[in-house]
Formats: structure tokens, C-alpha cells, sequence
């Protein structure tokens, strides 16, 4: 026993030692090779064929990687989408909000276009009676159509937004402003 101790307080001992221990572990996985060849540890497969069986699950496993990594993959996108599909939903509330607010909006503007149209006839027929009340611009020595009637000595009687009624020297006629000439045309609204 001293011998033993002996070896392991000196440095040569200790190598002694070392060595031996790589002498028996070597021979012994020389050994379970040897006759795991055949079988191996009670599993009734042979080494070949348990290291065949675990390629095939470290393939399977990189299969589930792949497949799980797409999974994160497409998540990732669904979110994005989700993102946009929120922001774009955000967006067309803000949008009927302001939609609501001009359809309030509607009423009011239709009646202030309605004083306004009302307004402009009203303007429309008292520059139609001034313009019937003052001889020197309801007078006409000759009155000639685009289709080339002439009228003598014409005096308007009425006016409207579509034609002029005036008596001549043959008689009264009614003219649509459509077939005056622009420049008459233009001085009844």
C-alpha cells in the first residue's frame, strides 16, 4: 500500500497511473465495440444500426427546425399584416368620422346653395326688368339670327333664361338665345 501511495505523491506516479487508466478504459470500449457489433447494450440493435436510427431522427429533428423556423417565418409576416390590417382599419374609422362630419355638413350647404341659386334669379330678373325699362338697350334697329331672320325696329317685351320675346315692325316673335349672336346673346342672363 505505501507502494501506491508512494505513486501518487510523485509526478512519474501519477503518469504511471494515468497511463494504466487509458490502458483499461481503451480496452474497454475496444471490447463493447467489438461486441456491440453484433448487439449492443441490451437493445437488441447493433451499433450500425442504432447510429442509422438516430441519423434518421437528427434528419427528422433538422426537418422539424426547418419546418418550425417557416412557422416563426410566416408568423412574423401575419403580424406584419395584422399591423397593416390595424392601421388601415384606424384609417377608415378616421375617414367615416370626417365623412360623417361633411354629411352633417350636407344640409346647410345644399340651403346656402339653394339661397344662393334663389338669390341669382331674383339679381337675374331685376337686370332683366332694367334692361326692359331703358330704351336704349331693349331698342334694336335690326335684330338678325344666327339662321339669318332679320327683324326690323325691335323692341323686347320679356326675357327669360332660355329665349326673348319682342315686337317688330311685322309684328312679335318669339327667339331662343341659343340663335342670337354672342354679343347679344351675352347681355341676357
Amino acid at each position: 500500500m505505501s507502494a501506491f501511495l508512494n505513486m501518487t505523491t510523485n509526478s512519474r506516479g501519477m503518469f504511471v497511473i494515468g497511463v494504466a487508466v487509458a490502458a483499461f478504459v481503451l480496452a474497454g470500449f475496444s471490447a463493447l465495440y467489438s461486441t456491440g457489433n453484433e448487439k449492443s447494450m441490451g437493445t437488441g440493435k447493433s451499433i450500425d444500426g442504432q447510429i442509422k436510427e438516430q441519423a434518421k431522427e437528427v434528419s427528422l429533428n433538422r426537418d422539424t427546425i426547418r419546418e418550425r423556423t417557416r412557422q416563426l417565418d410566416d408568423a412574423e409576416k401575419r403580424r406584419s399584416t395584422a399591423r397593416e390590417a390595424e392601421n388601415l382599419a384606424t384609417l377608415v374609422q378616421t375617414n367615416r368620422n370626417r365623412i360623417q362630419g361633411l354629411e352633417k355638413q350636407v344640409p346647410a350647404l345644399r340651403q346656402a346653395i339653394s339661397d344662393l341659386e334663389r338669390t341669382l334669379e331674383e339679381e337675374k330678373q331685376r337686370y332683366r326688368t332694367q334692361l326692359l325699362s331703358n330704351p336704349a338697350t331693349n331698342a334694336f334697329p335690326e335684330l338678325r339670327t344666327l339662321s339669318g331672320k332679320a327683324y326690323r325696329d325691335a323692341h323686347l317685351s320679356s326675357i327669360d333664361g332660355a329665349s326673348i320675346t319682342f315686337s317688330h315692325q311685322d309684328g312679335s316673335s318669339r327667339v331662343l338665345l341659343k340663335d342670337l349672336p354672342a354679343e347679344i346673346r351675352n347681355r341676357f342672363p
